[in-house]
């Protein structure tokens, strides 16, 4: 089974209103995408959320300036913080990593957030008529 997650509708590198697909879905599929409610709340910079497995089962999400952990088998979706100081996702990427995960410390995760834009994400987004010119 995989997870996908949503981005935009007609391509592109940055997201708006018009073209926003915020949604998860399965492959292989088992039902309709399911309404993401952190990518709902950050656009433009919401098309590749960074996503990380946790020992837990759920999935830490952070998109924009957004972070949220998923249970994916139930779509419940649990608001966390927001991640201060700079945008990390696509177009403005940062290097991000999970440390290794050992039993001397209980298996507990650690993500890192290296760097990132502090453009503000406004400054990212599309106006319609270049949409228009790419479908």
């Amino acid at each position: 089974m995989q997870l996908q997650l949503g981005g935009c509708r007609f391509g592109g590198f940055v997201n708006n209103a018009e073209q926003n697909n915020p949604t998860f879905e399965f492959f292989p599929p088992n039902g309709p995408p399911i309404i993401s409610k952190i990518l709902s709340t950050t656009l433009p910079a919401n098309l590749f959320p960074l996503t990380w497995l946790l020992p837990s089962g759920r999935l830490i999400l952070q998109s924009n300036w957004a972070t949220s952990l998923l249970n994916y088998t139930s779509h419940e979706e649990t608001p966390l913080d927001d991640i201060p100081d700079a945008v990390r996702v696509y177009p403005a990427s940062a290097g991000t990593v999970m440390l290794p995960l050992r039993a001397a410390n209980n298996w507990t995760a650690t993500i890192l957030f290296c760097g990132g834009s502090n453009v503000q994400p406004e400054r990212c987004a599309v106006r319609p008529l270049a949409i228009a010119a790419h479908q």
